[in-house]
């Protein structure tokens, strides 16, 4: 009891920011908060405090640190967000930590990812880290894991995350990722290399409005996908709900990388816990609901339409209201808008220059004279 009490004492992280900010009429919290803006911008960190370590691996040589804090996540709900296929998982899962201040409560440390750190807010921590509160967590990564190179430790990752659940008393685990589609633009830019090759190209004018309206309906196909979300849930009113908005419950897929290995262990609750003790609790207790998300995402082309419909789906269907979505609406029509006036100049620019070789290859013409 006494080394609690002298922690909380000593402490400046990101728990105590937030309790001072809850209220601000008195004469201490503002003293502290202002204390605190003036050493941000020195370049100085204070180490957080190490509550518990968990060990993971054949030789125990990863290691899951949990940070003073992380009890006030118990009872919340865990979205998985490790970097996977495209930015989606990335996107919402930063978004989510940025929007609600999310202290970071534990990382993930491992000899067998590369030798990197992350530094966030002049603090330095591992790529791989747990924001969260007493309603939600966010496990998320800097780096993106391959599953053909990094199996094993991806596999320590997702058990770690499980082991955190369980120990959290999380109520569901939300698994988000991307499904790699083919947008607009990425076709804009294929016709662009298409082009890059043909020198000359005749074409009448009914197979211009034919073309204009293929291009129409493939545009409004895309559309389309980037309201849809793939899912499986174990929970059924969970399914029904994302059912009957429209989305398309998963029938046949491969899933590689973190979210298949996290959807594998969801399968039998058996495996969620490595230690005994946590297995022997588990059986007294209801499985951990699982839920994955796979959102629209066009992986070679920045886009954040696919982590705004998961977000939108977390505050629908989750009623994580405090989430806001409309920032992240706005930047994702302002990036969308930018990466299409940027596709259209490449295309203008490669069409000045095929109509400047086609004049100076054109034969003059006193030849037919």
């Amino acid at each position: 009891m006494t080394d609690n009490s002298t922690k909380d004492d000593t402490t400046k992280d990101d728990t105590t920011k937030e309790d001072t900010t809850k209220d601000d009429t008195t004469n201490d919290d503002t003293t502290t908060e202002t204390k605190q803006s003036d050493e941000d911008g020195i370049g100085w960190f204070q180490r957080p405090t190490i509550t518990d370590r968990f060990y993971y691996g054949l030789h125990q040589e990863s290691t899951l640190v949990e940070l003073e804090g992380v009890q006030a996540c118990n009872g919340s709900i865990l979205i998985e967000c490790l970097t996977g296929i495209g930015s989606t998982s990335t996107i919402c899962g930063a978004h989510i930590i940025g929007a609600l201040s999310l202290p970071c409560v534990a990382v993930f440390i491992s000899p067998s990812l590369p030798a990197m750190t992350s530094i966030h807010k002049h603090c330095p921590t591992s790529a791989i880290r747990i924001y969260g509160d007493a309603s939600v967590c966010v496990a998320i990564s800097d780096h993106a894991l391959n599953a053909s190179e990094q199996n094993g430790v991806i596999w320590q990752i997702c058990q770690s995350l499980m082991d955190f659940a369980q120990r959290r008393c999380v109520t569901h685990i939300i698994s988000v990722d991307g499904f790699p589609i083919k947008d607009n633009i990425q076709r804009r830019i294929d016709e662009i290399a298409k082009k890059a090759q043909t020198e000359t190209q005749n074409r009448s004018d009914s197979s211009n409005d034919a073309e204009e309206k293929t291009q129409k309906l493939k545009d409004e196909k895309v559309d389309a996908l980037f309201s849809t979300v793939r899912y499986l849930s174990t929970d059924k009113e969970i399914a029904e709900q994302l059912h009957s908005k429209g989305h398309t419950g998963i029938k046949t897929m491969q899933i590689m990388g973190g979210s298949g290995a996290m959807m594998q262990l969801a399968f039998c609750s058996d495996m969620f816990s490595s230690s005994t003790a946590a297995q022997q609790q588990q059986k007294d207790a209801p499985p951990i609901a699982f839920t994955a998300m796979f959102a629209p995402d066009p992986v070679h082309i920045p886009d954040r339409r696919g982590a705004v419909l998961v977000v939108t789906l977390l505050r629908e269907i989750w009623k994580l209201q405090q989430i806001s979505v409309d920032a992240l609406q706005k930047d994702a029509n302002r990036l969308q808008k930018k990466v299409q006036e940027t596709v259209d100049q490449i295309a203008s620019q490669m069409e000045q220059q095929r109509r400047i070789q086609l004049q100076k290859s054109a034969a003059p013409a006193h030849m037919y004279m």
